[in-house]
């Protein structure tokens, strides 16, 4: 299972970003996983895609998941 895979990118993101990563399941298909945090801006999330943690885990996940689509929520102040 990738359950212990998605658990190490939890706990690596997490210490990076400083914020919680989530993930929920598609309820009406459960292949689909969505992965949900927070950062403090872009260029702090594109030091963490840079990151040999990143990078490491990119390749051991590669061969079963298949990203889709990115999304970027601004909050309004």
């Amino acid at each position: 299972t990738l359950d212990p895979l998605f658990s190490l990118l939890s706990q690596r993101q997490s210490s990076w970003s400083g914020y919680p990563l989530k993930f929920y399941r598609n309820a009406s298909n459960p292949r689909e996983i969505y992965l949900i945090s927070g950062w403090a801006d872009v260029p702090a999330h594109h030091l963490w895609i840079a990151s040999d943690g990143n990078q490491e885990l990119l390749k051991l996940l590669g061969p079963s998941l298949d990203v889709k689509d990115l999304e970027r929520e601004v909050e309004m102040e």
